[in-house]
């Protein structure tokens, strides 16, 4: 197991240390009374594994190749049409399957309130997130695993990290995943169902051609449905198992 610059344990290393760092000063500033944590401290600390993974292919394979792996994770149209149903599929299932089994008589289906004004503009935040993350996930870290590991490996290795870059928000007042709590059933659930989830990717990753813009679409759909239908809140366990299922059954595939 290497640790050169250009190898993926580097680029685990530098976008924790670096994420970590900004939420670690949010988290002291947490006590004032005029805290909010969705503030220059949160963005900078998320935009870790698309500046790393930008950051890292420069130094060590030039301009060209960091803005080639930029153009490679939002280049959707090099997805076919059997590609992006793949993605559509398997990026909702879970979400919609779950709801479906848990959701009590009587009650929507869609449980987010819908308007134009703030709908659009957060399904937007999502989808840019979903480019910050995808472009060093799947777009820099994935690649070099799996030139190393098998693909479930490479999958348990890198779901390992997503969930772990993720721990500080849960100590951050004021933040989504703060909501869940601190080692609660809900904040294990969150982390462990990162693991399928990620294996599931992989496998949509391998059957696109190994491209990274199909993960990007992978995190937005998989974001915007569980949304629109409050998954978290309404059937988070049947989600977490139905995407066990899915992601064995993908793994015999």
């Amino acid at each position: 197991m290497g640790f050169s610059l250009d190898s993926p344990w580097s680029y685990f290393l530098f976008t924790i240390i670096f994420s970590w760092t900004f939420w670690g000063v949010l988290l002291l500033q947490s006590n004032k009374p005029s805290f909010t944590p969705y503030g220059l401290l949160f963005y900078i600390g998320g935009i870790a594994p698309f500046l790393s993974a930008i950051t890292l292919t420069y130094l060590t394979q030039g301009r060209t190749d960091a803005i080639n792996l930029v153009k490679n994770t939002i280049n959707f149209t090099s997805l076919s049409a059997k590609g992006l149903l793949l993605i559509l599929v398997l990026s909702t299932v879970s979400n919609i399957l779950s709801v479906l089994i848990r959701k009590p008589p009587d009650t929507p289906f869609i449980a987010m309130e819908l308007s134009l004004g703030t709908t659009v503009p957060w399904f937007t935040f999502l989808f840019i997130v979903s480019i910050i993350e995808e472009t060093g996930w799947r777009g820099y870290a994935l690649p070099r695993l799996l030139s190393q590991y098998s693909p479930l490996v490479s999958s348990l290795i890198l779901g390992a990290v997503w969930a772990t870059w993720h721990v500080p928000l849960f100590l951050i007042p004021g933040t989504w995943q703060h909501g869940l709590g601190f080692m609660t059933p809900a904040f294990i659930s969150y982390l462990l169902q990162i693991i399928p989830r990620t294996y599931i990717m992989t496998w949509i990753y391998l059957r696109t051609g190994n491209n990274p813009a199909s993960a990007v679409l992978y995190h937005q759909f998989t974001n915007m449905t569980g949304e629109l239908l409050d998954v978290t809140s309404r059937a988070d366990l049947t989600r977490f198992a139905i995407e066990i299922v899915l992601s064995l059954i993908l793994l015999v595939v």
